[in-house]
């Protein structure tokens, strides 16, 4: 998230710790994020022979974890606290995934709970809650304490189909909102402007597409449709973040938030103002970036890949968008900021080393944070294509549920891009020289 001036984009909200249960249960999951289409009918069940052997599947490129059909015991109680609205760490799942089915594809788990069944596929079980990854792609973290039963299907977990989720739409939203159907995109918004919103986040992800191709980015096809919803007001928007226990930044104009899989923001007298434009581009970046591959919702990436990447998209070459300022790849609110770090090369280094090492500069010092992580990530994008592209698939693939250690970390990124910090940034800083 990116919002306007002088908020940082990354936020920490913590939730409630929830009661802790020692149970043992028989469970399906699997390394995956999700091919396919499915109905939410309730499938029908099968009897699971926990002698089944263990072996490992990766589906649609999301990596997951947790026993299946193995009955086990959980010991420790978690305590969980949200990394970021884009990127979360949880604690440590009791048991690492072991089971492939024979078609590539999880089975079902019905999640019986006191007034509703809930079905998806697990992709984290921890001692105080089940993670289910639901077939539009949201994650649902259910307390164990709720859960009356857990039911492996036989049925196979595919992804909704867009109409059928367009209707569900439609009922959560009401009749003053319309869905429009924009490939890759589901849009919810006012009629009066639907088709204008549908222009940008097409023109966005057409610029996303061609520019991963241009330099070498290995992307995958998108499993779940795209929700992007416009509120009609500022008051909505708040309200439905207040509803989902998100804690918005004051001057927060739009968010990308993991666990719904959406894009969040709100039509105003100033969403055409190049700010508020730049903001909408970041995050729905970030929803592209998180669905085609490059970055993994339940991985610890390093904040300076998700959030230089994201930036990068602010600029008018890259957004999309017809401007007066359409050929530069400078996004606006970054370019001041660099022309006074320029000034002192010694100081970009030294951020672009606590960069590569942990992500506590976004919290501390945010505006030269984002400015860096953006630098970063156009040079090595542009000038060392091949190299930024088999860093972005290992990071991409690291353990879900997992810290990133310190020393694995630095190890990782002087593996791909050498450990001579100091002629990299000069090399970072003659290439923005060239930008125009």
């Amino acid at each position: 998230m990116n919002p306007l001036n002088s908020k940082p984009s990354r936020f920490v909200a913590s939730l409630a710790n929830l009661p802790s249960l020692a149970m043992k249960v028989v469970f399906a999951l699997v390394v995956c994020l999700i091919v396919g289409c499915t109905d939410n009918s309730p499938p029908s069940q099968f009897v699971v022979d926990v002698s089944e052997p263990s072996v490992q599947v990766e589906v649609g490129g999301h990596l997951v974890g947790a026993p299946v059909a193995a009955a086990f015991e959980e010991e420790s109680e978690s305590n969980l606290s949200v990394r970021s609205i884009v990127s979360q760490t949880e604690s440590k799942p009791a048991v690492r995934p072991n089971y492939a089915p024979p078609d590539g594809r999880p089975p079902i788990l019905a999640v019986q709970m006191s007034d509703t069944t809930a079905f998806g596929v697990p992709i984290g079980n921890f001692s105080d809650q089940l993670l289910l990854m639901r077939n539009d792609g949201a994650i649902q973290r259910i307390p164990k304490p709720e859960i009356v039963q857990q039911t492996v299907l036989n049925d196979r977990f595919r992804s909704i189909e867009r109409n059928e989720l367009s209707q569900q739409l439609r009922a959560e939203f009401g009749r003053n909102y319309l869905v429009k159907n924009e490939p890759p995109y589901l849009i919810v918004a006012k009629s009066e402007h639907i088709n204008d919103w549908a222009q940008r986040f097409r023109g966005l992800q057409h610029s996303f597409k061609l520019y991963c191709t241009t330099h070498g980015l290995l992307t995958r096809e998108i499993e779940f449709p795209l929700v992007a919803v416009v509120f009609g007001s500022r008051n909505e928007f708040l309200k439905y973040a207040h509803a989902s226990g998100v804690k918005l930044p004051e001057f927060c104009v739009g968010y990308y938030f993991s666990d719904s899989n959406r894009i969040l923001l709100y039509e105003s007298d100033e969403s055409s103002a190049k700010e508020t434009q730049m903001t909408i581009c970041h995050e729905a970046t970030h929803q592209l970036a998180f669905n085609m591959g490059l970055h993994q919702r339940r991985a610890s990436s390093p904040l300076w890949v998700i959030e230089g990447l994201a930036t990068m998209f602010e600029s008018p070459m890259l957004s999309g968008l017809q401007s007066r300022e359409g050929k530069s790849l400078w996004p606006a609110t970054r370019k001041h900021t660099w022309q006074s770090l320029r000034k002192s090369p010694e100081s970009i280094q030294r951020i672009v080393t606590g960069l590569i090492q942990n992500d506590k500069a976004f919290e501390s010092d945010f505006q030269n944070a984002y400015t860096v992580a953006w630098a970063m990530t156009t040079y090595l994008s542009q000038r060392r294509s091949q190299q930024f592209g088999s860093y972005l698939q290992k990071v991409g693939n690291l353990p879900p549920f997992e810290d990133y250690a310190l020393t694995i970390r630095v190890s990782d990124f002087q593996s791909a891009f050498g450990s001579d910090l100091k002629l990299l940034t000069n090399k970072i800083i003659k290439h923005l020289e060239t930008l125009e």
